[in-house]
């Protein structure tokens, strides 16, 4: 047990989760606890029940068996896989902002300047890079100053840079907003390098803990053809700005 989980109480805890659909188990006996400040990814195949979790932890879904248990009053900002906006529809980034609810120009200025696309706030929503897009919406979740971010597949339509740029965008908001942030990915070899466990799903959690140990678990090894990651790795990188969507090299959360 790690010095974080003596001594805080989870925000939010799955416990002997199972949910089964026309006869076949999506889940069975997922258990796992997330503690305030920090950061979860759970990697897996397409099909492996992820989204299927993050719909059960939402409350979307409810389990077939087990339950989920949050701490009182928690904030819950959430980025789905996909969003669906008519582009027929006028809609600018600010506009996109409002429909979060009653927040000041100031305040939707301030969060897009806190994940680097201060510049788009009059900007048309749907043409945006998917970095843009991405960001935008980070920036639409932070606005509830949340206790827990989750986000499922946030890398989904980026190239390696934007995946790399936004997950140090992360770790930043992690230490401004200092919530917890869970993290959903199909890149079996491409995990946030701050994140303090890894959670190996394959419709039940496979193997756990830090990047370094969950790669050469054996049940991590046979997702993999001829169970071998050949080629691949958990990549970890180090330095202390972001890459900027405009080019620019600069501190965020200053």
């Amino acid at each position: 047990m790690s010095d974080l989980q003596q001594i805080k109480n989870p925000l939010l805890s799955a416990v002997d989760i199972s949910f089964v659909r026309n006869g076949r188990k999506i889940l069975h006996d997922v258990s796992f606890s997330l503690f305030p400040e920090q950061i979860v990814t759970i990697v897996g195949q397409n099909g492996a029940g992820k989204s299927t979790l993050v719909k059960i932890l939402l409350g979307i879904l409810p389990p077939d068996t087990g339950r989920v248990e949050k701490s009182s009053d928690i904030v819950v900002s959430y980025l789905a896989q996909k969003i669906k906006c008519d582009d027929t529809m006028p809609l600018t980034v600010g506009r996109m902002l409002k429909l979060s609810g009653e927040k000041s120009k100031k305040e939707h200025e301030k969060v897009l300047a806190e994940v680097g696309v201060e510049n788009l706030y009059n900007a048309d929503f749907h043409s945006l890079s998917g970095g843009e897009t991405q960001r935008v919406l980070l920036a639409r979740c932070l606005l509830r100053k949340p206790d827990l971010l989750i986000l499922d597949e946030p890398t989904q339509g980026l190239d390696f840079t934007g995946a790399i740029s936004l997950y140090h965008l992360l770790k930043e908001v992690r230490e401004h907003y200092k919530c917890a942030i869970l993290i959903v990915s199909h890149d079996l070899h491409l995990v946030i390098d701050a994140t303090d466990e890894v959670i190996c799903l394959n419709h039940h959690i496979c193997c756990s803990g830090k990047p370094e140990n969950v790669k050469d678990n054996m049940f991590f090894k046979s997702l993999f053809p001829e169970g071998k990651p050949h080629d691949i790795a958990f990549y970890s990188h180090h330095h202390d700005h972001c890459h900027c969507l405009n080019g620019e090299e600069k501190e965020i959360f200053s």
